[in-house]
C-alpha cells in the first residue's frame, strides 16, 4: 500500500496541512511554510545568525520543492498528500542507496537552531526557547517532543535521534513512537 492510501499517514500529514494553513483557506503555500517552520522570523526571535537562518530557509524550501511546492503555488490538500507521498517514497528510496535524505537537511538546520550552546545537544530548555519564542506551541508541546526524541533518555537530543524521528513523521506510516512528536497540536493516531 502506497502512502497516500494509508489511513495513519494520511491523517499526520492532514493535520500537518491544517495546522500550517495560517489564513485557513484550504490551500498550502511554501510560504506559509516557511512562515511557520522558524525561519525569518522565529530565527531573529531566537538571535540566529545569517548562516543559520539562510540554511534553514534553503533546507525546508527544497523539502517542500521536492513536494511539488512553489513560491506563490497554492496547494490542495489533495495535491499535498500527493507530492508528500511521492517525497516520502524518494526519500525511501534515497535511504535504502544510503544517501543523505532531504529530511535530514532539514533537521540539521533546525538542530543548529535549536542547540544554542552549540554543545552537539539539544536540552529540554533549548527547546523551550524555541516554542516560547515562536508562540505557536507551547510548554506542553515541547515536553511531548522532547519525550518522543530523546531515545536514549540521556537529557539530550541528538542530531540523529531528531533526524530519525521526522524521518519516521514524513516517510513512515505505523511506527507509533511519533504519536507525540507535536505534543496534541497534530492528533493523528
Amino acid at each position: 500500500m502506497t502512502l497516500d492510501k494509508n489511513p495513519r499517514w494520511v491523517a499526520k500529514m492532514t493535520a500537518f496541512f491544517r495546522l500550517h494553513d495560517l489564513n485557513h483557506d484550504g490551500f498550502l503555500t511554501l510560504e506559509e511554510i516557511l512562515d511557520f517552520h522558524v525561519t525569518r522570523q522565529q530565527a531573529r526571535n531566537m538571535e540566529a545568525d545569517d548562516k543559520i537562518q539562510l540554511n534553514l530557509t534553503v533546507a525546508v524550501t527544497m523539502f517542500f520543492s521536492a513536494a511539488g511546492f512553489r513560491p506563490g503555488k497554492k496547494i490542495s490538500l489533495e495535491t499535498f498528500l500527493d507530492g508528500c507521498a511521492k517525497l516520502a517514497e524518494e526519500e525511501n528510496t534515497a535511504k535504502d542507496r544510503g544517501e543523505k535524505l532531504l529530511i535530514e537537511y532539514w533537521t540539521d538546520a533546525f538542530f543548529d537552531l535549536l542547540d544554542l550552546n552549540k554543545d552537539g545537544g539539544v536540552t529540554q530548555e533549548e527547546l523551550d526557547v524555541l516554542f516560547v519564542n515562536t508562540g505557536v506551541l507551547d510548554q506542553g508541546t515541547s515536553k511531548a517532543t522532547f519525550e518522543t526524541c530523546d531515545l536514549n533518555n540521556d537529557g539530550k537530543i541528538t542530531r540523529e535521534e531528531f533526524a530519525l524521528k521526522n524521518y519516521l513523521f514524513w516517510c513512515t506510516a505505523e511506527d507509533k513512537s511519533i504519536e507525540k512528536l507535536f505534543g496534541d497540536n497534530l492528533q493523528f493516531c
